[in-house]
């Protein structure tokens, strides 16, 4: 069970003879683990290419030319599938957390920009990993395709995200008189929500500039 942060805790999940069944996981971690697999993905991929002899015209040469040779090919196509499916996951959580967030703080406005939000994850994560399935040599213009739409909608997606949470900041600040399901809410949290609208304002705009830089190579 993927436990996000909410304003009650989630009941236990119990089997026959009061034996739990499954075990708490802490929503935060899957970001930090599809960090690692795609990061992971790229370093073996990398080191496939030069231990396979495969030449590259750059020393470091860009993300899509690593998956152009077999077995480069094969582990890039693994790993993003993988990182696909984890930020699937980072998705449909925002999308549940940011609507509860919304309705404790009595938000008049902000949820159908969640779920334009969430769709644009949505489309953006299996075109990750479909990016990666189809390689420079044998389907470029696939390729190419699939990694214009993930850069695409993730950048609307970051953007969103950022948007929403210096929303829910304000509305949080605007509260004079905050409900004890709100206070639960604030004090469950690992890092303070200031702190995270400040690092999520840092991460969207490197990200954006980066993007901008590299779709056009």
């Amino acid at each position: 069970r993927l436990s996000a942060v909410t304003a009650t805790a989630p009941p236990p999940l119990i089997g026959k003879g009061t034996r739990p069944i499954a075990i708490d996981f802490p929503s935060r971690f899957i970001p930090a683990l599809a960090v690692e697999a795609i990061l992971s993905t790229f370093v073996l991929s990398y080191y496939l290419c030069n231990r396979y002899g495969v030449k590259t015209v750059l020393t470091f040469p860009y993300v899509s030319d690593l998956a152009s040779t077999q077995p480069a090919a094969g582990c890039m196509a693994l790993g993003l599938v993988l990182t696909s499916v984890l930020i699937f996951c980072v998705v449909i959580l925002n999308y549940g957390k940011i609507k509860n967030n919304l309705a404790l703080v009595g938000a008049p406005n902000g949820y159908k920009r969640n779920i334009f939000c969430a769709l644009c994850g949505l489309i953006g994560a299996p075109s990750l990993g479909a990016a990666g399935c189809f390689d420079t040599t044998r389907t470029p213009r696939i390729h190419l395709y699939f990694v214009c739409v993930f850069f695409l909608t993730s950048l609307v997606y970051v953007s969103l995200i950022t948007n929403l949470y210096i929303k829910l900041l304000d509305f949080e600040k605007a509260t004079r008189y905050p409900t004890k399901e709100l206070i639960r809410l604030q004090t469950s949290r690992w890092m303070s929500l200031p702190t995270s609208v400040k690092y999520k304002i840092v991460i969207c705009i490197m990200y954006i500039v980066f993007t901008i830089l590299y779709l056009p190579v």
